[in-house]
């Protein structure tokens, strides 16, 4: 590209310049002059000269020599810590753990959240065969939010050490150590939302009209003050905001289970958050705690777009809390029941008396939050795939014998917020057989047998084998008439 453009100017600088079409012809254009030929020139060079990588966020506090790679949308940051080292990545870490949270704390102060990763390329001199051996090592990614402690990177470490130390153990280095960090908007409440009619109408919600961004801390308030009257004045919960400890929380409330997680800890409170959609009413959070003390929160949403939305960006959304004071009432018109009804909070599921619902919490417990839809009224369902019913012209039985190859790692302790399950072996095949039988027993198939050699892939020779026979049913299926007399 470079050299076209040079081409293309040192040819203008030869060009006879034409007059004008007749009607608009005044005088010759002026000639391009050797100094504008240079300047383009200049440019041009300038254009395609390398340079070199600064800092993305361009801040002070980040120490000079560490090198971002910013994505075009700005929503994504590789912050390279250190390059080409010597010794155990996690000993680098956990040494250099100040400048992790520095430059975690310096972007959180241009995005609302982040999502963080960490990245290794690890390499060991393999003296074997005399090559170098390179291991990456990534976490998975985990939310950031402002009000959120710096227990974090703890984790993160301990998740990667496990793996990291078998592979240093004798002796290594890193190619490159870097955080990849992404911007996170996470949802959140705000100022006063009408409820919706049919909501509104059960008499089961207080939707306090707050104008500032606490409608949680107002909400929770009203669950474990309630007012005489007037229940959804501000006023009514003033007097008690000193008594909810909120400190390194950050308001509005997002929708993120960390946040409640950490109301909840600080002050000896369950949470339970539900929303809806359309008329149906489903749980966004179900607290894990067993707290005396419990409120339950209705989440109120408006789509707030202009119609100039486009697929470039989401669209507009204001969330608002609002306190649920009877999720029973609420929830009455589920069921066909007309006694008083009792809900379960994590599967919404009725119940006509308290003490089977308590009978039913601990086997709730073992699963997810979930919401029972049943079909309409009327809905009927019928068997329709008759074929199924019939057998099959062929079938193929196969079976493969495999070797047990040991995992590189699988002994180590579970990383944070894996399964404690892990994979010690990987199946490898090492052989295989399969025999077609047909409804038409002069028909069947050969018994195809393979041993591996370790030459041929087995997987690579089951697939030829299997498409040979597939080309003798089809022909068979062609014509099954003229091939069952043969």
């Amino acid at each position: 590209m470079k050299k076209l453009l040079i081409d293309y100017i040192n040819r203008v600088k030869n060009i006879k310049f034409e007059k004008l079409r007749a009607q608009k012809e005044t005088e010759p254009a002026p000639p391009v002059s050797d100094e504008d030929i240079s300047a383009a020139l200049a440019y041009v060079n300038e254009l395609f000269t390398e340079k070199p990588t600064t800092s993305g966020l361009k801040r002070e506090e980040i120490e000079e020599g560490f090198s971002d790679e910013t994505a075009i949308n700005k929503n994504y940051i590789e912050h390279t810590l250190s390059q080409d080292g010597e010794g155990n990545p996690i000993t680098y870490l956990t040494e250099h753990s100040d400048e992790v949270l520095k430059f975690v704390d310096s972007q959180l102060v241009e995005w609302t959240g982040l999502k963080l990763s960490i990245f290794i390329d690890a390499v060991i001199e393999n003296q074997v065969q005399n090559k170098i051996d390179h291991q990456i090592f990534k976490t998975k990614y985990i939310t950031i939010l402002p009000s959120q402690a710096d227990d974090y990177l703890t984790d993160l470490i301990l998740s990667l050490s496990a793996d990291i130390d078998e592979f240093t153990a004798k002796g290594s280095g890193w190619n490159k150590i870097a955080l990849q960090v992404t911007n996170y908007k996470p949802i959140k409440g705000s100022s006063y939302l009408q409820l919706p009619k049919h909501f509104a109408a059960k008499k089961a919600i207080i939707n306090i009209k707050n104008k500032d961004s606490l409608c949680f801390k107002y909400s929770v308030i009203a669950g474990l003050y309630p007012a005489d009257k007037d229940a959804q004045r501000v006023t009514k919960c003033t007097p008690y905001l000193h008594l909810i400890n909120d400190d390194g929380i950050a308001y509005p409330m997002p929708v993120c289970e960390r946040a409640y997680m950490k109301f909840e800890e600080q002050n000896a409170i369950s949470i339970n958050v539900f929303s809806y959609k359309d008329k149906e009413i489903y749980p966004v959070y179900i607290s894990k705690c067993n707290y005396t003390r419990i409120v339950d929160l209705f989440l109120i949403y408006k789509d707030c777009d202009d119609g100039s939305t486009s697929g470039l960006r989401p669209r507009a959304v204001k969330y608002h809390y609002a306190l649920i004071k009877d999720l029973n009432r609420l929830l009455y018109s589920e069921s066909k029941h007309k006694e008083r009804k009792h809900f379960c909070r994590r599967c919404l599921q009725c119940f006509s008396r308290e003490d089977v619902l308590t009978a039913h919490i601990p086997n709730c417990q073992v699963f997810n939050p979930l919401a029972i839809q049943m079909p309409e009224s009327g809905t009927v369902l019928k068997f329709k795939e008759i074929k199924h019913q019939l057998k099959v012209p062929f079938i193929i039985y196969a079976d493969f014998e495999s070797l047990l190859v040991p995992i590189q790692g699988a002994n180590m302790p579970p990383r944070l917020n894996e399964p404690s399950t892990r994979k010690n072996n990987m199946h490898q095949p090492s052989g295989f057989c399969f025999k077609t039988i047909c409804i038409d027993p002069p028909k069947n198939g050969e018994t195809v047998l393979f041993r591996g050699d370790g030459i041929v892939d087995v997987m690579v020779k089951f697939w030829e084998e299997l498409n040979k026979e597939k080309a003798r049913i089809n022909r068979y299926l062609k014509n099954p008439a003229k091939n069952s007399s043969d």
